[in-house]
């Protein structure tokens, strides 16, 4: 057992990385109600090590949170000293058959950890080898048409039998549409909740949730017992875009949640698509305002795929490879996607650059400088096309600011200088 310095903190029973760390993490997250982004930042002040970051946690930590489980039958004193018992914790998982993985582990997918605060823990049931796939979001309104829904099967199938991984929101309508279509094909399908996972949400998607448990996998941010709160669902949609290298939408309003993915999607740097729909219909103004702002008009499952050629060759998602399979990392996509990837809403074209006089420049920068152009290019782009680590691509660009050959233009964003000669 183990005291915090000051006599005051919560009680640590055993070691903080008992059980991966994950009862220190929640009791963190959900009791002290520390933001994602601040753990998030203490894990890189730490340099991503979980142990050193709860650590740090248990020393600043107060002394007037509650228990996490009151009921834990501990002879401690926990009026000043609430306690933490992982056994407690895990097997009040367990009895959910609710599982964990956090984001110092090896399976957490390294595209989510790219976004804006990515989620630090991750509940899950299912098969936890689809969150590594190949995925692409399929989204649109709950109040959707004959033709929504047809769409919304066509497009998910036909993703989802040549093994790419569709993922949803489990809403009713087009979500429920696409999980159910992608559960017959070889890619499978991921539903992200806005509630505990103990709790089905909508109700009368019960069976489907049941469905997707046995043959795909269902993700939730949020600990178990969390109600369906209206917030949630924007914080949810970030998770879903983020888990993806795209994002359709078959079928929405303007304001919908679905255009709230969308959104989300190109702040973090994903191709997204549109269907096209009934031009007199309100359920089809949110499609077709994404492709007048340059998404990329589909029809067809193959006018997906071709976006995405310069990671995979369409035979390997066509069955005669290893089908579905993301890169292990983003920058796995490597340097081809600087010529090959279609600028769809995101940018600028890769124009050539002079040299230039100037400081000499490292590899390292001048593979940065290569990726840039005269127009925005986002900081998670950079890291995509490059190949490199985040942390040298953040480097290189400070190094690039200090020779004026780049310049920040907008959140992470940055272009090359434009008096560059």
């Amino acid at each position: 057992m183990r005291h915090c310095s000051s006599g005051q903190g919560m009680v640590f029973m055993n070691d903080t990385m008992q059980y991966g760390g994950i009862p220190y993490l929640l009791y963190y997250l959900f009791i002290k109600k520390i933001s994602q982004v601040k753990v998030m930042d203490l894990l890189r002040m730490h340099n991503n090590d979980l142990s050193r970051t709860l650590e740090y946690l248990n020393k600043i930590s107060g002394h007037e949170n509650e228990k996490l489980f009151p009921d834990s039958g501990s002879n401690t004193d926990t009026k000043n000293n609430p306690v933490i018992e992982p056994e407690a914790i895990m097997s009040f998982l367990n009895e959910k058959n609710i599982k964990v993985i956090t984001i110092g582990d090896a399976v957490y997918p390294y595209i989510l950890k790219q976004i804006y605060a990515p989620p630090p823990v991750l509940f899950y049931m299912g098969n936890l080898e689809l969150i590594n796939n190949f995925c692409i979001a399929v989204v649109g309104s709950r109040k959707c048409t004959s033709y929504g829904r047809e769409a919304a099967r066509y497009i998910a199938g036909g993703l989802s039998e040549n093994g790419i991984t569709v993922v949803s929101g489990m809403a009713l309508g087009i979500d429920s549409e696409a999980h159910m279509s992608a559960l017959e094909g070889k890619g499978k399908t991921i539903a992200v909740m806005g509630c505990g996972m103990d709790r089905v949400y909508p109700p009368e998607n019960r069976d489907l949730f049941s469905d997707i448990i046995d043959r795909g996998l269902v993700l939730s941010e949020f600990f178990p017992g969390t109600p369906p709160y209206k917030n949630n669902f924007p914080q949810r949609n970030r998770v879903i875009s983020g888990l993806c290298m795209g994002v359709v939408m078959v079928e929405a309003g303007n304001r919908s949640g679905a255009s709230i993915t969308c959104e989300l999607a190109l702040k973090q740097d994903r191709d997204v698509f549109a269907v096209p729909g009934n031009i007199f219909s309100q359920h089809s103004m949110g499609c077709h305002s994404l492709i007048k702002r340059g998404a990329k008009l589909v029809d067809k499952t193959d006018d997906i795929i071709e976006e995405f050629s310069y990671i995979f060759k369409k035979s390997s998602l066509s069955g005669t490879g290893e089908a579905g399979k993301a890169p292990k990392e983003l920058g796995d996509i490597g340097e081809s996607s600087a010529t090959a990837k279609q600028d769809n809403m995101k940018g600028a074209p890769h124009e050539e650059k002079p040299e230039g006089d100037g400081p000499e420049l490292n590899s390292t920068e001048k593979k940065v400088m290569d990726s840039l152009g005269y127009r925005p290019v986002s900081l998670e782009r950079l890291v995509r096309e490059t190949g490199l680590h985040p942390v040298k691509v953040m480097q290189a660009l400070s190094a690039l600011e200090l020779k004026d050959r780049v310049r920040v233009c907008g959140t992470d964003c940055y272009c090359l200088m434009d008096n560059m000669e």
